[in-house]
């Protein structure tokens, strides 16, 4: 119970940090793997990643399987420097430094697990979607509009 010469302050609500790991796991999956980047696509939305290039390089494997059938693997790194004259200098840099930090990791790991990558890959889209999907219904309900927020909850479709 709050004391009665005290103010009441104000909850501020925070929205969990996501492990970028689970971004650069699933990018990693999209290049390393065909059958990941075959059956992530259903459930793939690419405005949930959060890592400034996670997206980029998600596009660049998309392009890749959609025009060959297949993942483009260690072709990742001509892709990118046929295209990295197009990216911004930070964006350049972060996608170099994540190529050659998943050369590494590939070259370590015999076998990617891919059941387990997919299995993670769903549950991030799922919590981000969610985070969403509330931040959203947050300014919705401060702005008073109720319409909206109902609309925004029956539309809802789980990724």
């Amino acid at each position: 119970m709050l004391e009665s010469g005290k103010k009441r302050q104000k909850m501020k609500i925070k929205s969990p940090i996501i492990d970028s790991r689970v971004e650069r796991n699933i990018i990693t999956g999209m290049i390393v793997s065909t059958r990941f980047l075959r059956e992530i696509q259903p459930i793939l939305r690419l405005d949930i990643f959060q890592l400034k290039f996670a997206k980029t390089v998600a596009e660049w494997c998309i392009d890749y399987y959609q025009k060959y059938k297949i993942a483009p693997q260690k072709n990742i790194e001509s892709i990118f420097l046929a295209l990295k004259s197009i990216l911004n200098q930070e964006k350049t840099e972060m996608v170099s430094t994540f190529l050659e930090s998943i050369s590494d990791e590939y070259r370590r790991a015999k076998t990617y697990n891919v059941d387990y990558a997919l299995d993670n890959a769903e549950r991030y889209f799922r919590i981000v979607s969610l985070q969403q999907i509330s931040q959203k219904m947050k300014e919705l309900v401060s702005r008073g509009d109720v319409e909206e927020g109902e609309k925004l909850c029956s539309n809802y479709r789980r990724p």
